[in-house]
């Protein structure tokens, strides 16, 4: 039941769920000039920029939470584990992309109708209640009180409404999905590197567990929604859904989500190809040119954009 917070171990390695998840090729020329100013002004304004900042700290929360329930790996290990994350989740490169994907999903009446929004005073408080939600403190605020949050119908009416209009569910668990499965490509590489690597077989049962899955990552998604926009008054929260809907707001969110979305995998990969020198050596002294990066590159599957 919704109402019933079970936290249970994670299938695959969680990343840090709070407002992040209100965020496909991005690889396209770069938007003008004029435009990236503009853009970078919205950015801020709608505070992606500040969420996306704190990334590499909630992507680390994930990694502890993660060895804390598994308890498979040693101090150690878990130390080197971390040590890559600021190199492969960089936060320019990440804005740098949904900046991109932005400036060619937007027109300049989108961007005005959009800056006059958070620039409102309604706009400005759930701006700010978003940025509260996107630090790694108040995801372990928000993970010690999943029971209470998931008693309140009125919070998770809405969150579940706000997770319809955004797709939050559906990016997070191509994310999960995307994790689990450059993880395993990358200790698979560790143990046979001599090995040709064939990762359909690992898809197809990632896919089969997504119905098990996926009730996990809902229940999760709509705790973060809950405990982000808690402090915002009823009338308020259903003036956002009002300007969610609207097709400026709507062209907005999806650009970023896809940019987001493809720019954790690609960051992802990134990490994982370089778990195995991690965990075989000093992070200090690792030949990174010998990093297999490309080749995960070449056999994973796309993300799917929604």
């Amino acid at each position: 039941m919704e109402g019933d917070f079970v936290e249970r171990p994670a299938l695959v390695l969680p990343c840090g769920l709070s407002a992040l998840i209100m965020l496909a090729a991005f690889w396209a020329q770069p938007v003008f000039a004029a435009e990236q100013e503009e853009i970078s002004d919205l950015l801020r304004l709608s505070g992606l920029s500040a969420q996306v900042r704190q990334f590499p700290e909630m992507v680390k929360v994930g990694i502890l939470q993660a060895a804390e329930a598994e308890a498979l790996l040693s101090d150690v290990e878990r130390d080197q584990m971390l040590a890559g994350v600021d190199r492969a989740f960089a936060p320019e490169a990440l804005e740098s992309s949904i900046g991109n994907e932005v400036g060619r999903a937007l027109s300049r009446g989108d961007i005005t109708s959009l800056m006059a929004w958070y620039q409102s005073s309604i706009g400005k408080q759930i701006t700010a209640s978003e940025e509260r939600a996107s630090t790694p403190a108040a995801y372990a605020e928000m993970m010690r009180r999943a029971s209470e949050l998931a008693q309140n119908v009125e919070l998770m009416e809405f969150a579940e409404r706000l997770d319809q209009l955004l797709g939050a569910t559906d990016m997070t668990l191509e994310i999960q999905k995307t994790s689990a499965l450059a993880v395993y490509a990358a200790l698979a590489t560790k143990t046979a590197p001599e090995e040709p690597m064939d990762l359909l077989d690992y898809a197809t049962q990632l896919e089969a567990m997504t119905p098990e899955l996926r009730p996990q990552v809902k229940q999760l998604v709509h705790i973060s929604s809950a405990f982000a926009y808690e402090g915002v008054d009823e009338a308020s929260r259903s003036k956002y859904e009002q300007f969610l809907r609207t097709p400026a707001a709507s062209r907005f969110n999806t650009a970023v989500m896809e940019a987001f979305v493809a720019g954790f995998s690609e960051a992802v990969s990134a990490w994982a190809a370089e778990l195995p020198f991690l965990l075989e050596s000093d992070s200090a002294s690792v030949d990174w040119s010998r990093s297999p990066y490309r080749r995960f590159a070449a056999t994973s599957p796309a993300v799917s954009s929604r």
